[in-house]
């Protein structure tokens, strides 16, 4: 198929993205249309065949990219997770950041929390490549940072995942009502600081 005329191939290619990214993470993969997605984006059906094939093939491409915007917020977040001069870890600091963090790339938290609660679950090669290492390196550099088994940590290190996500995607009126709040910006606050309380009581030894 020849190529469309007059276009400017990445810039429509990732307007297609975002647009995509945001309806699949609002209605699923399932339900978002490919019309749908042709409208938001201001482009043709043939268009997006164009450039991804078919529904399948625009699903694949959002996946990947929201696994690259993730990664890079995983990445960011290990590096900033590392004891301080006094061998602390710095855990209510990194929760805040990873909160903050998250909440710039919102779309592809939402896509990935629908993906991870759907009956199909992540894409097997995701749980493989992606996620497998990343909880073995996290735990690991958690372990070694707190005195603990890798191990022990798995599962509220995925609680942690999964919390900040689930504040993340929530609407801002859910969030409101939640945090008790009129206020959006002080909303997240207090999430940020509730994410902090759980993540000590997860990773910290309780004091005596």
């Amino acid at each position: 198929m020849a190529r469309p005329v007059n276009a400017d191939p990445e810039a429509t290619k990732l307007r297609i993205l975002e647009r995509s990214l945001e309806l699949f993470a609002e209605k699923g993969v399932s339900g978002a249309s490919i019309r749908e997605i042709a409208k938001a984006s201001d482009v043709s059906l043939a268009t997006i065949h164009h450039y991804f094939g078919s529904k399948d093939g625009l699903a694949e491409a959002c996946i990947e990219k929201m696994d690259r915007r993730l990664m890079r917020l995983a990445e960011e977040l290990m590096r900033r997770a590392r004891p301080d001069d006094s061998g602390s870890l710095p855990i209510a600091s990194t929760v805040r950041e990873a909160y903050r963090l998250a909440r710039e790339y919102r779309g592809s938290v939402q896509l990935l929390l629908r993906l991870a609660v759907s009956d199909e679950g992540l894409p097997r090669a995701r749980r493989e490549e992606k996620l497998a290492p990343f909880l073995d390196t996290a735990t690991q550099t958690l372990g070694a940072a707190l005195g603990r088994r890798p191990e022990e940590l798995r599962l509220p290190l995925q609680t942690m995942i999964f919390l900040t996500a689930r504040y993340v995607a929530a609407s801002p009126a859910d969030l409101l009502v939640g945090a008790g709040e009129e206020d959006l910006e002080r909303a997240h606050k207090c999430v940020e600081e509730h994410l902090v309380e759980v993540a000590e009581s997860l990773f910290l030894p309780i004091r005596a």
